[in-house]
């Protein structure tokens, strides 16, 4: 059976690139047809307002229809002998405006400058056919380029002489070729800029998608790298109890099982709820919740573990305070900093837990007599699946992944999270979330000090 190479599909990173550059294209030709329309409509409007300009100055210069004092055409009434002028002489005295007339019953051509642009007959045929004037755009003498406008006249339904008038075109052609000039010069530059900008454009618009896609990564990277060694235990334990005929041994392979699991459960539950705060920008319910409530549920529920290792733990006495936010959240930060400090406490240590309120801030202390952290430990806390050297070496349980959840609810709700530590002396972290302030500007009733 022969095999199929299929193409290999592209990355996140790829799919990103690629998608990139198509927005930037999308960007850049949706403004060079926006700018191509705009400067084709305005160059028309130009060259259409150049025309109108023209048509009104020539009308204005065109003979009267009774005047008769022209040179007819093509004839010299000067005395003495014939004298032909040099072109460029000609060229030189034009006028700025040349005025004639075609009488049609003469079958005759008027002008006082026979050495010029007019007649122009095409121009009058054209106009005594169609019975309406035109301006047409001439090559006249030296290649110069010439307006030629020309309007009939009609008595009684017979034409009778077509007037005309003419003017270098020089100056309107040079504006209209310099609008071009600058239009094409315009698009260019849209285009350098269009690229550059969209490209900027599309990469900011792009971040979020980055971002989550990093998360998800992240996310799948964490949990490979997390259930790895549970599973790996769990695989060799059970191998080496199918392996026995001793049920001590089954029954210690069973207990293993159900402690890697619940170890596994424990991480799972963690980086689902990474990965949910990931993408959320706000706390989920905030909604107003008695302070003290929450401490006496989270002090009732830790008491038993700390008495259990011989960790003191001392609690505020009664709060009355409202606070609003995510109160699971909230609840869920203090257990995680509270059982962190019993953790990392020796027997015969404290732990406490003090409650302050400012006016516009709520703020949560957890102080132990533990461990503490190592300097160098400290920048690196909040990392995911972090563990300092002081806690594997003295293989204290955890998965690295409490403080990190611990700073995302903090973020939710707009605070800030702060450890103080020194090495053998104890760990003091502080949590301050903003609160509605009080109307009265007091402090609150019962605030949290021992």
């Amino acid at each position: 059976m022969r095999g199929i190479l299929r193409p290999r599909r592209p990355g996140i990173e790829g799919y990103l690139r690629a998608t990139r550059w198509r927005l930037t294209l999308s960007y850049t030709g949706i403004l060079l047809v926006t700018t191509l329309v705009i400067g084709l409509f305005t160059g028309w409007s130009l060259r259409h307002q150049v025309v109108q300009d023209v048509e009104q100055v020539l009308r204005s210069h065109l003979p009267r229809e009774e005047e008769r004092e022209h040179v007819p055409y093509g004839q010299d009434h000067q005395e003495g002998p014939e004298r032909e002028e040099p072109e460029h002489e000609r060229f030189e005295n034009r006028p700025a405006y040349e005025v004639g007339y075609f009488i049609v019953d003469q079958n005759r051509w008027y002008t006082p400058y026979p050495g010029g642009v007019l007649p122009y007959a095409a121009g009058a045929e054209e106009a005594l056919r169609t019975r309406q004037p035109n301006l047409k755009l001439v090559t006249g003498p030296a290649a110069v380029p010439f307006y030629v406008y020309s309007e009939p006249t009609f008595r009684d339904g017979r034409p009778v002489l077509v007037r005309q008038a003419s003017m270098e075109a020089t100056l309107a052609l040079d504006v209209l070729r310099h609008f071009d000039l600058l239009l094409y010069a315009f698009l260019i530059l849209a285009t350098l800029f269009a690229l550059a900008g969209g490209y900027v454009l599309a990469g900011r618009a792009l971040q979020p998608i980055a971002r989550m896609a990093q998360r998800q990564q992240a996310f799948t990277s964490d949990a490979s790298h997390q259930l790895r060694t549970p599973l790996t235990v769990i695989r060799t334990t059970a191998e080496l109890a199918l392996g026995s005929g001793n049920p001590e041994e089954w029954r210690e392979a069973l207990e293993t099982t159900v402690s890697e699991t619940h170890h596994m459960s424990q991480i799972v539950e963690a980086l689902s709820d990474l990965a949910r705060m990931d993408y959320e920008e706000r706390p989920q319910q905030p909604l107003p919740f008695p302070v003290g409530d929450l401490l006496e549920e989270v002090t009732g529920h830790l008491e038993p573990i700390a008495a259990e290792k011989g960790v003191a733990l001392h609690a505020p006495d009664r709060i009355e305070d409202i606070l609003t936010g995510d109160r699971h959240r909230i609840r869920q930060l203090l257990l995680i900093l509270l059982e962190n400090a019993i953790k990392y406490t020796p027997a015969g240590g404290r732990v406490l837990l003090a409650y302050r309120r400012n006016n516009r801030q709520a703020v949560f202390t957890i102080r132990d007599t533990g461990i503490g952290i190592p300097p160098e430990d400290l920048p690196h806390v909040f990392e995911r699946f972090y563990r300092g050297r002081q806690a594997q070496k003295e293989q204290i349980p955890g998965s690295g992944l409490g403080l990190a959840i611990a700073r995302e609810i903090v973020r939710l709700h707009g605070g800030t999270i702060e450890i103080d530590s020194e090495p053998g002396t104890g760990t003091t972290v502080t949590v301050t979330l903003p609160a509605t302030p009080y109307t009265n500007g007091g402090e609150a009733p019962g605030s949290g000090k021992n």
